[in-house]
């Protein structure tokens, strides 16, 4: 009798008020004092290490969350995200960043109520500028070449420089397009264009040659004898 009358409160949904009942777990499975009647260990807390983290729209980052106690018997957590619109998060607790907002990041030990949280706070991505050309690529050591700069990131520059010297003049024409005046110089410098967020790494297609002026002095026949 009194096993049946376990198994019958066992199938119960509300067994709160059960002596040492803490949760339940289905049909015919019943949580006392942190186990389960089928003797499995059950999650205590939910640690996700990253309390708040910034991501750029476009980027990933992948959270980090600790079961406890050690020896939990099922240690599955599910991810879930406040605004799909701003930030996903996958099965992995992998986390891609959407639309510039916040929202909150989930992590909930799977079968309990138990559970953290990660804000995540996403910003619209730092674009660094890249030059990918430059036309033409050469000019005399004088400087006064008219340098058309192509590339990336652009908008708000703030210096261009021919090697370590800055240009005579410039003019941000476009996101991807700078006129730029060479100042007077030597040999191969490298073009680099500056904003806010950073400068342009030093390619290739960005090198500058500056060319020696040649004379030629031509003479005549000579008059001598006549």
């Amino acid at each position: 009798m009194l096993a049946d009358n376990f198994k019958f409160r066992a199938q119960m949904t509300n067994i709160s008020a059960l002596n040492n009942v803490i949760g339940y777990a289905g049909i015919g499975s019943l949580i006392l004092a942190g186990y389960s009647i089928e003797g499995g260990v059950l999650a205590e807390s939910v640690n996700i290490t990253e309390e708040n983290t910034t991501i750029d729209v476009g980027n990933t980052q992948t959270l980090t969350a600790t079961v406890l106690p050690e020896n939990t018997t099922n240690k599955e957590l599910a991810w879930k995200s406040s605004d799909s619109s701003v930030a996903t998060v996958d099965a992995s607790g992998t986390v891609t960043a959407v639309s510039e907002e916040t929202a909150i990041i989930t992590a909930k030990a799977v079968g309990t109520n138990i559970e953290d949280t990660c804000t995540v706070t996403v910003q619209s991505a730092v674009l660094i500028p890249s030059v990918t050309s430059v036309t033409p690529g050469f000019g005399p050591e004088a400087g006064g070449t008219e340098v058309a700069i192509t590339g990336t990131g652009f908008i708000g520059a703030t210096d261009v420089k021919f090697g370590t010297t800055p240009a005579a003049g410039f003019s941000v024409l476009s996101d991807t397009s700078i006129v730029a005046v060479a100042p007077a110089g030597h040999d191969t410098v490298d073009i680099t264009v500056t904003t806010d967020s950073g400068t342009s790494a030093v390619v290739e297609e960005a090198r500058f040659i500056y060319t020696k002026s040649t004379f030629t002095t031509l003479t005549g026949p000579s008059t001598a004898g006549c």
